[in-house]
């Protein structure tokens, strides 16, 4: 009789203690679960509080007086056909990189003719002559210009050398004794 007692109460202990197992493999799903939703949401809020700065950002400049505004840039075009800035800009790709320029060279281009480009624009307009015919892409991101790209570029400007890496001539470093 204290056998049977004794193998019934070890029994109910361990289906208690089952139980309990399996209640905490529950919590430490939860848990689990609980974390990753965490890390979802701070990375949710992460990048809303990026959205904000850049839309407090925007508010700044509508904000600022019409003399702190960045200066609008006019359209590019008429309507009429392709601009100076940028007929130039195709002729300094077919005399500077006629094997191909790439992105970096063409922003470069694009300074040289005070044409400021980012990586959206840029790859708009040359996707836009790519349709058109003006240029050819050779690679990912590399564009030779066409024949009839070449017919609507512009002669070259000369390109400016920089002054602050310039080297003053050997003249000047014989006059001063050392």
């Amino acid at each position: 009789m204290i056998k049977e007692y004794l193998e019934s109460q070890l029994a109910t202990r361990r289906q208690e203690l089952q139980a309990a197992e399996t209640a905490m493999q529950v919590a430490r799903q939860k848990v689990v679960d609980a974390e990753d939703y965490l890390a979802v949401q701070e990375t949710r809020w992460r990048e809303l509080q990026g959205r904000v700065q850049e839309l407090e950002a925007v508010k700044a400049q509508v904000d600022a007086s019409p003399e702190e505004r960045p200066k609008r840039r006019r359209p590019a075009t008429t309507g009429r056909g392709m601009s100076e800035a940028w007929r130039s800009i195709l002729a300094m790709m077919k005399d500077l990189r006629p094997n191909g320029a790439g992105y970096d060279d063409i922003v470069e281009f694009g300074r040289h003719n005070n044409v400021e480009l980012n990586k959206t624009n840029l790859r708009r307009h040359m996707s836009l002559y790519v349709e058109k015919g003006y240029v050819d892409r050779v690679t990912d991101g590399t564009f030779v210009l066409t024949p009839k790209g070449e017919r609507v570029a512009l002669p070259p400007q000369p390109l400016q050398q920089e002054t602050s890496f310039a080297r003053p001539s050997r003249e000047l470093d014989e006059e001063i004794p050392f």
